[in-house]
C-alpha cells in the first residue's frame, strides 16, 4: 500500500513539473530573446506590435495561413523571418500560466489568442496548426481562418531550427476547430 501511495506522489510530481516554466531567457537588446535551453530566439512582440525598448506596444496583426506564411520582414538585422514549426511553437507556452500562457516578461502583452505555426495539419490539407496562448494549447484550424502568425529565423534546412530561431508572434482569430 505504502509503495502505491509513494508512485502515486512520484507520478502527480513529475506531472505538476512538466508543466511548469522552467525556460530561461536572455535579453538579446534588441527586441529578440533567446530561449537557453535550446538556443532558439524568438521576437519578443507579436506581428502588428512595435518593441519600444521595454514593451510591445499597438495591436496584432492577424492574417490567414496563407498570408503568415508569405510575409517577409526585416527586424533586428535578420531578413530571414519565418513562421516557426508546431514544435517550435509549442516551446514557447507556459502551462502555469492562461492568458495568455507565455513569459509575460520575455513576451509582454502577447494577445492570449491563437498563433500560426508553419506546420501543416496532415489529416485535413485544408488545416494548419495552430496554439492558443489562452491555455496553451496546439491544435488545428482551417487555412482561411485569420490567425496570429510567429517567425523564426531560417538558418538551416533542418526542420527544428537547432541553432537559431527568431520569431515575432501573430494571433488567429474567426477559427473554425
Amino acid at each position: 500500500m505504502l509503495t502505491s501511495i509513494i508512485r502515486i506522489f512520484i507520478l502527480l510530481g513529475l506531472f505538476f513539473s512538466s508543466l511548469s516554466s522552467a525556460i530561461s531567457y536572455t535579453d538579446n537588446g534588441d527586441g529578440t530573446v533567446t530561449d537557453a535551453s535550446n538556443g532558439l530566439t524568438w521576437m519578443r512582440c507579436s506581428m502588428g506590435q512595435t518593441w519600444d525598448g521595454t514593451t510591445c506596444t499597438g495591436t496584432a496583426s492577424t492574417y490567414t495561413w496563407a498570408a503568415a506564411t508569405a510575409l517577409t520582414y526585416t527586424f533586428a538585422g535578420q531578413n530571414d523571418w519565418r513562421l516557426p514549426n508546431i514544435r517550435e511553437l509549442q516551446t514557447i507556452t507556459d502551462k502555469t500560466q492562461s492568458n495568455p500562457a507565455i513569459d509575460t516578461t520575455a513576451f509582454p502583452n502577447t494577445p492570449s489568442s491563437y498563433f500560426w505555426s508553419g506546420s501543416s495539419y496532415v489529416a485535413s490539407p485544408a488545416s494548419a496548426w495552430g496554439v492558443g496562448f489562452g491555455d496553451g494549447s496546439s491544435g488545428a484550424s482551417l487555412r482561411r481562418a485569420t490567425a496570429t502568425s510567429g517567425w523564426c529565423a531560417a538558418d538551416s534546412l533542418l526542420p527544428f531550427c537547432p541553432r537559431r530561431v527568431q520569431m515575432p508572434i501573430i494571433p488567429i482569430t474567426g477559427m473554425e476547430r
